[in-house]
């Protein structure tokens, strides 16, 4: 029923299936066709050719690199998300972790491209928001994790939980 609703809108009006969704665009098999545009992939009706643009992120697959920076520029969530300095609802964490993975993401593109303050800025923005989020401990183990000394920022000391 999905790939019938995919097939009569292709064309007529765009088709977005968000990043949440897990593994859905590979069960359906819409790889070759799906475009990463922030949070969420955009089906095209032929297959993805990579360009200075539209490139390839390992584990995430074709990027619109310009349309994924032009979103996370001009939304506001990351910097929320950083001064609240927590995600207390537990069982919506994949909304920070979506926005950290992005930032990862468009950090290795950068890369990709040869832009390495914008790679530097990108990561950054990633740990300020795992740290942000106290999230930090699903992405690296918690003896490579920063003292709170290091981050130069008083009001996140003890924010990060560490797994015994």
């Amino acid at each position: 029923m999905v790939l019938q609703l995919i097939k009569d809108n292709l064309g007529v009006r765009p088709v977005y299936i968000a990043r949440t969704s897990g593994s859905y665009v590979q069960a359906l098999g819409l790889e070759p066709y799906a475009l990463v545009q922030g949070l969420a992939v955009k089906i095209q009706p032929s297959a993805i050719i990579a360009t200075k643009d539209t490139l390839v992120a390992e584990g995430t697959g074709h990027i619109d690199v310009v349309r994924t920076r032009a979103l996370w520029n001009s939304y506001g969530a990351p910097q929320a998300m950083i001064r609240r300095g927590d995600w207390v609802d537990r069982p919506s964490i994949g909304i920070p972790l979506m926005y950290i993975g992005t930032a990862f993401m468009l950090g290795q593109v950068a890369e990709q491209r040869g832009e390495t303050k914008e790679a530097e800025r990108m990561r950054r923005s990633a740990v300020d928001l795992a740290e942000g989020t106290r999230t930090l401990d699903y992405f690296v183990a918690p003896s490579e994790q920063r003292a709170p000394a290091e981050t130069g920022d008083a009001r996140r000391q003890n924010s990060v939980p560490v797994r015994p």
